[in-house]
């Protein structure tokens, strides 16, 4: 067994979410001149944010270096995440499958704790390294024209957290602080493109995001904010005591992503909202919408697969998985891992599903759990993440089967402290 299939095994007798292997995050936090990041836990905290995304983004993206193009330069521009000045790098290598992030500290006023963005460039000529930069070799990314795109790809990203006098809470613990998880994941999406990437700002037809996952995952058109880079905006609360009210007709709910130990299937605040505040037990997490549109910004997302099985009585075993609204997951059996037939078919809807075989197959069984896109996108692939368990007796063994122009760096500034609440963002 190899390492990644020993891993899933560990992780699936432990009932925890079984890891994809796609895209690698790297931290870099040279720019990180204050020490933001020397506080204990931040970095932990910040490499688990990143850990969630590199288990949901699936795309494959091509290596950026020169060298490979005889010939060509090019310049990247970021946001320096330490003084939100642009910095240009001179001809970056960009390693095949990897985003590379830089994180800091950075004094932001008006109660801003967060800012996030992607880079621009510079490059020379307009050729195929030009194509390599934009798309990365993501088809559907790389059209003259940013209204034609449709797919996406990044290199580079900038994080800047305020560390003007403020205390943060770098724990998943409801403790004192502005929490750290969601404030982080927030600035993620915005790195991935949430609000920045021409393939978002194609789907906005009148204040509303029209993306077909997100419309699959909210039951309509989802309402922005008005900057359009958020959804809309929760805080006009009638009762701006309360944090989070469940009847507030401004709300986007949608349900919470069962990771880093909240409860999948849960309402919540789509973690997208400009104006998040957390209830004090439960800090918010990714939401079944919030994936939704990074899948209608052009990014191949597999969902987490927490697949657990109960074999406790054999002539009846039985299976339970969380879903997200826009894949539909069908459970396979056989004998054999070569002939294995639908058993189950069942779309998500944002909550856990089970299944109890009632006829189950004599001597052993392989079971897989599968999860495909529901919505099928023009020129670009459905992620598709699988598991698997062989039942033998009462034992179980699992595994993991083996996937000279210009552009402005982008960015999102974003969460705030409100006196009134715990936190939200803006």
């Amino acid at each position: 067994m190899n390492w990644k299939s020993f891993l899933a095994a560990a992780l699936l007798s432990a009932g925890l979410i079984l890891p994809s292997f796609g895209i690698r995050i790297v931290l870099d936090y040279r720019y990180d001149t204050a020490g933001f990041f020397e506080q204990p836990g931040a970095k932990t905290a910040l490499r688990d944010v990143a850990d969630l995304f590199e288990s949901l983004i699936q795309d494959q993206l091509l290596r950026i270096d020169s060298a490979d193009f005889p010939g060509t330069t090019w310049t990247a521009t970021i946001r320096h995440p330490g003084t939100n000045q642009t910095i240009e790098i001179v001809n970056p290598v960009i390693p095949e499958n990897t985003v590379i992030i830089f994180p800091a500290g950075l004094s932001l006023s008006g109660g801003t704790t967060g800012r996030g963005g992607n880079s621009g460039f510079r490059a020379r000529p307009r050729d195929q390294f030009f194509e390599r930069i934009v798309g990365r070799g993501q088809t559907g990314a790389t059209a003259p024209d940013p209204a034609d795109r449709t797919d996406y790809a990044i290199s580079l990203g900038s994080i800047s957290f305020d560390n003007s006098d403020r205390t943060w809470n770098f724990t998943r613990a409801n403790a004192p602080g502005t929490e750290f998880y969601s404030t982080a994941i927030h600035e993620f999406c915005h790195v991935f493109g949430f609000g920045i990437a021409s393939t978002f700002r194609n789907l906005i037809v009148d204040g509303e995001f029209t993306g077909a996952n997100s419309v699959q995952a909210f039951g309509g058109r989802v309402p922005l904010h008005g900057d359009e880079a958020h959804w809309q905006n929760n805080s006009n609360n009638p009762n701006p005591r309360v944090c989070f009210d469940p009847n507030n007709p401004n709300n986007v709910l949608s349900s919470k992503l069962g990771v880093f130990g909240q409860i999948h299937g849960a309402d919540q605040i789509a973690i997208m909202d400009p104006s998040r505040c957390d209830d004090g037990q439960n800090f918010p997490t990714l939401t079944a919408l919030d994936i939704a549109a990074l899948q209608d910004i052009g990014w191949e997302v597999a969902p987490p697969l927490a697949f657990r099985s109960d074999l406790a009585d054999l002539s009846q075993p039985s299976f339970r998985w969380n879903t997200l609204p826009t894949f539909r997951y069908t459970l396979l059996r056989g004998q054999q891992l070569d002939n294995l037939q639908p058993l189950s078919i069942q779309p998500g809807n944002g909550a856990p599903a089970s299944f109890t075989d009632r006829s189950p197959l004599s001597r052993q069984a392989f079971y897989r759990l599968q999860a495909e896109a529901r919505t099928s996108v023009t020129d670009r692939a459905s992620a598709l993440r699988s598991s698997q368990i062989k039942q033998t007796g009462i034992a179980t063994f699992t595994t993991l089967p083996s996937s000279m122009v210009s552009q402005a760096p982008s960015s999102v500034t974003c969460a705030c402290d409100d006196p009134a609440h715990n936190f939200h963002w803006k």
